[in-house]
This record gives C-alpha cells, structure tokens and sequence, in this order.
C-alpha cells in the first residue's frame, strides 16, 4: 500500500476512479475503514485537499462510506 494514487477532484469521471479504487482496496485487503479516512489528508491533492480540510473542520471525523457520500455530494461542483 506504498503507492496511492491521488485524487484531484479535476474531470469528470475522477472521483468515481477514485472511489472504485479505494472500494477495492477495502474489498480485497480488507484494509481498515480508520486506514483509509487517515489517508485522505494526504492523497487529496489540489482543490481536493482544499475541500477535504474545509469539510472535515466542518464535520469531523467521518468513515469512508461518509466520506464516499460526501465526495458525491460535491462532485457536481467539482469539489
């Protein structure tokens, strides 16, 4: 789990890579919920990580599958 990609929250299509990605990750590895939410802070990048620390001061600690909702939620305005 060295290599993560990063997630930009550019194109269209982006966060749904993204998403799949790590619902594999968890599906195959079973690699834990808190593993996956500690690393957002650091695969964000650009105006994704701009949004990610505005939201989470905003909400806190979420799960991925809160996480997931919300990375939908702004999809359409590009996060």
């Amino acid at each position: 789990l060295k290599d993560w990609p990063t997630f930009t929250g550019e194109g269209e299509y982006n966060h749904h890579i993204f998403i799949d990605w790590v619902d594999q990750l968890i599906d195959d590895l079973m690699v834990p919920d808190k593993l996956i939410t500690s690393k957002l802070g650091i695969v964000f990048k650009d105006t994704a990580r701009d949004w990610y620390q505005r939201k989470r001061k905003e909400v806190g600690s979420l799960t991925w599958p809160e996480w997931k909702i919300k990375i939908e939620e702004e999809s359409g305005n590009h996060i």
